[in-house]
């Protein structure tokens, strides 16, 4: 269950309609409060409106109202058309992965959100002007309508900022360096069980095949235990999160057989869907670091500098992780047994899925080359497991296999930075030997 709230969640975060609507009822609510206000104020004679508040007839007071109301609902077609127009140029140029980073903008959201429910909120309050000009009109109404003015015009001098911004790449790529520190965060700094007991070669196992098509974008690793616990089994989940799951796949096995019931309760806490998610899935974000650097290099465009700040940021995600133990694939029991096991990225998954795209596309761009080595050295500085260092020696030997088709000058330059990358590499793996 917690897994379908958290993914609900995630997805509520990235629709671009939440905060709009949460503004709108809120507009409802607040009109109706000061409306409450007024009647009370007016129905008590002895109580004044403050001399700063502006003060009119019912004709002014309906025109002032309408015309608020037209203007904020047609800047509002306009931030919306603002918005679609980014977001199309930011797809073209980034590909399609960035979407999800315009689509869940919180700020883009909040201004639509105001200027829709400053429409709706004098809309509310056109409906409450007396026809008679001796009857007393709403004031803390309308002046409160004055007042949303003033700070939706702060809002649209704050959206064009942003707007303008949200589509550097530089802003986008930061962006995903969070979102990617956060995901590893996450997965990588649960504590690692140790000394566990588990031999899969004892078990009768059965299968739980796959109902449909998609994505594995979560599972609920605490009511899966529950579960497990409560019959006696141990679950494996087979697919990697982030794998396509075609329908009839093996999707999960259990340790001996068990009913239909408890079958499709174990299936309704892992979530499959039509797209990836980056909940466990920690390849999602730098996959769009991929993406970004090798459209920015030949034959797409050649904005080498954009790949070298894409290779710096998932170089400072790599040594995160090189420098973390890896995720226990075990969760247990409170009695201390396993339940659960599920399949995690390797080091060297995520290292070669990070820089081999990279690597085949630039043998006609060696800045890229020569950086992506650089950044192998300090990585390799910071790394401590000896296996972690003869992948990264691995990546280097694939970066010198292309410098043939480089001119001389920038072949030297590879071949100097390859034997540092391997001389340190081999005297730190003898060593630690």
């Amino acid at each position: 269950m917690f897994a379908r709230i958290r993914d609900f969640w995630f997805w509520l975060q990235q629709s671009p309609w939440y905060i709009p609507a949460f503004l709108t009822v809120l507009a409802l609510f607040i009109a109706v409060l000061i409306l409450s206000l007024d009647f009370w104020i007016i129905q008590n004679e002895e109580l004044l409106y403050p001399q700063i508040l502006l003060s009119a007839s019912p004709e002014s007071a309906r025109y002032i109202l309408s015309s608020i109301a037209s203007t904020m609902i047609t800047v509002a077609g306009v931030v919306f058309s603002i918005s679609v127009v980014a977001v199309s140029l930011a797809s073209s140029q980034f590909g399609p992965k960035v979407l999800p980073n315009f689509m869940g903008d919180k700020s883009n959201q909040i201004v639509l959100g105001s200027f829709i429910a400053t429409f709706l909120y004098c809309l509310l309050i056109l409906r409450e002007i007396p026809d008679d000009v001796s009857q007393a009109l709403p004031t803390i109404a309308i002046n409160t309508a004055l007042l949303a003015v003033i700070i939706n015009t702060g809002f649209l001098i704050y959206f064009i900022h942003h707007i303008h911004r949200s589509v550097q790449i530089d802003t986008i790529i930061a962006e995903t360096a969070h979102e990617t520190e956060t995901v590893i965060k996450r997965l990588y700094f649960r504590n690692a069980e140790s000394g566990i007991s588990y031999n899969p070669d004892i078990f009768s196992w059965k299968e739980i095949r796959a109902k449909k098509d998609g994505y594995l974008q979560d599972y609920d690793e605490h009511s899966l235990v529950h579960i497990a616990n409560k019959h006696e089994l141990i679950l494996e989940i087979l697919p990697k999160p982030g794998q396509f799951i075609l329908k009839g796949n093996i999707l999960v096995k259990i340790s001996k057989t068990t009913d239909e019931k408890t079958q499709r309760q174990i299936t309704s806490q892992i979530i499959t869907g039509t797209h990836r998610l980056p909940i466990k899935d920690i390849l999602y974000d730098m996959d769009q670091f991929v993406q970004i650097a090798t459209r920015s290099l030949p034959p797409v465009t050649n904005d080498f500098y954009t790949a070298l700040i894409c290779l710096d940021r998932l170089s400072a995600a790599i040594n995160t992780i090189a420098q973390t133990p890896p995720p226990s694939p075990f969760f247990l029991d409170q009695n201390g047994a396993v339940r659960l096991v599920v399949k995690t990225f390797s080091f060297g998954e995520i290292v070669y899925n990070a820089f081999e795209p990279i690597i085949r596309i630039s043998s006609d761009s060696p800045e890229v080359i020569i950086h992506l080595i650089h950044s192998l050295y300090k990585i390799a500085q910071q790394c401590s497991r000896n296996e972690y260092l003869l992948i990264l020696k691995d990546i280097g030997t694939r970066c010198c296999q292309i410098s043939s088709t480089m001119r001389a000058d920038a072949k030297d330059s590879l071949s100097m930075s390859c034997d540092q990358l391997f001389t340190f590499i081999d005297s730190k793996v003898i060593t630690d030997h």
